[in-house]
């Protein structure tokens, strides 16, 4: 890596680390975390591609940070960055897949990150 690159990507990195300095930005909104397990019932990997389709949607919009399943596929995380916990009720409301046979919420959170 050329030296330059390198010193642009730790200079980033620190930025990231210890925020912008502006006040704002270091009181972000939290994020919320869903947490799922999946069962064995077909319906739920029926259910997927349309529930991946609106995931997907979610994240062009700034409203997913990052989704996807645990490495042995029993279930998955989910983190929303939405204004408040209305906007996060609304988004599962909406999605059928929450509601599946073979998905259970197991846990709905917010979460207050001190590092993004």
């Amino acid at each position: 890596m050329a030296p330059a690159v390198a010193a642009d990507l730790l200079t980033a990195s620190a930025t990231c680390l210890r925020g912008s300095g502006d006040p704002k930005s270091e009181e972000e909104e939290p994020l919320f975390v869903l947490e799922l397990s999946f069962g064995d019932d077909p319906d739920r990997l029926a259910a997927r591609p349309a529930h991946r389709e609106r995931l997907q949607a979610l994240h062009k919009e700034g409203r997913l940070a990052m989704a996807g399943p645990f490495s042995d596929d029993s279930g998955a995380l989910l983190v929303f960055d939405v204004p408040d916990a209305e906007a996060f009720a609304a988004i599962l409301d909406d999605d059928p897949y929450y509601r599946t046979p073979g998905v259970t919420i197991v846990s709905q959170r917010e979460w207050s990150p001190i590092v993004r």
